[in-house]
């Protein structure tokens, strides 16, 4: 398994954009739509579009989804290549419920279009944005690392630019996006976990290191979603630009077991190669750009086996 690290060298309510056909004419099929990077006072809406469309997002006053919220800013970030977008929405209140919608016109053949969801859906923002946890009775300042992480097109050569990232992790009531080269050179994206509100009382979530942090890389019209699964670096509170912690090769799931789950991703990719949208390089035990028989035989070796493991 290989960990490609470089150097880390208005609108109110809508916003219009334009991505390229991925697929042959016909009404737009809206897809890996996911919210992100919810705090009390913005959101985002990540989503990928399947031909040239005019997407609008609009955002609605909740609970019936009607009325659309005036006094907002919509900031966009959109990759013409990759046919992803960013849509981060600012000027919210928190604790407050609003509703979504994205629509998208084919620009091939209006006035074909589509929405997703069907229904707009309600997205909360999140309560308050804490600095300080209690120990002991006293209150302690905390703050999380921005976590940085590459994405290669298929050939594992080719910086993906413009791919998406979503991060999230057990306990959070919502992920964390990054586009990759926004902010840091390509092939990396940065995701700030302060970001990351707890689902149980939706402030601030502090993280102290080795949590599971699962990565949804969504590489979009350069090929194929991936998923990740690392753990959180040790944090110092000094909110410091780190890469995650590699699980055990064997345990690629990062539970700190070897179990049938860890085998089946093995698997599951067994045959590909680099060159495929599919293909997963954390199951590439033996580092030759395949997922073969040699690599989950060494995977399979180590069933059963629970942190901490010997080499």
């Amino acid at each position: 398994m290989r960990e490609r690290i470089m150097a880390i060298s208005g609108w109110l309510f809508s916003f219009i954009l334009i991505i390229p056909a991925i697929s042959s004419a016909g009404v737009p099929v809206i897809t890996e739509v996911n919210v992100t990077d919810v705090t009390p006072v913005s959101f985002s809406v990540v989503g990928l579009v399947s031909e040239s469309s005019n997407v609008t997002l609009q955002v609605y006053n909740a609970p019936d989804c009607i009325n659309l919220t005036n006094g907002i800013t919509v900031n966009v970030i959109s990759n013409a290549t990759t046919g992803i977008n960013k849509a981060t929405v600012t000027g919210l209140t928190a604790s407050t419920a609003y509703c979504y919608q994205i629509s998208a016109t084919s620009q091939i053949t209006p006035p074909d279009s589509s929405v997703y969801p069907i229904n707009p859906a309600v997205v909360n923002t999140e309560s308050e944005v804490s600095r300080a946890y209690s120990s002991n009775g006293t209150l302690l300042p905390f703050a999380n690392d921005i976590v940085y992480y590459p994405s290669y097109r298929p050939d594992l050569v080719t910086n993906a630019d413009g791919a998406l990232l979503i991060f999230s992790v057990p306990g959070g009531s919502s992920p964390v996006s990054a586009l990759i080269g926004d902010g840091i050179a390509s092939p990396l994206g940065l995701a700030d976990m302060n970001n990351l509100f707890a689902n149980i009382d939706h402030r601030t979530l502090n993280l102290s290191g080795g949590e599971v942090l699962t990565i949804k890389e969504v590489r979009g019209n350069l090929g194929g979603t991936l998923f990740h699964y690392r753990f959180v670096p040790q944090d110092g509170n000094l909110a410091e630009v780190k890469p995650p912690v590699a699980c055990f090769f064997a345990d690629n799931d990062c539970t700190n077991r070897v179990d049938i789950f860890d085998a089946q991703r093995c698997f599951n990719q067994f045959g590909k190669q680099a060159g495929n949208l599919e293909y997963n390089d954390d199951l590439d035990v033996e580092d030759d750009n395949r997922v073969d028989i040699f690599d989950c035989q060494r995977i399979f070796n180590r069933f059963g086996q629970t942190a901490p493991f010997s080499p």
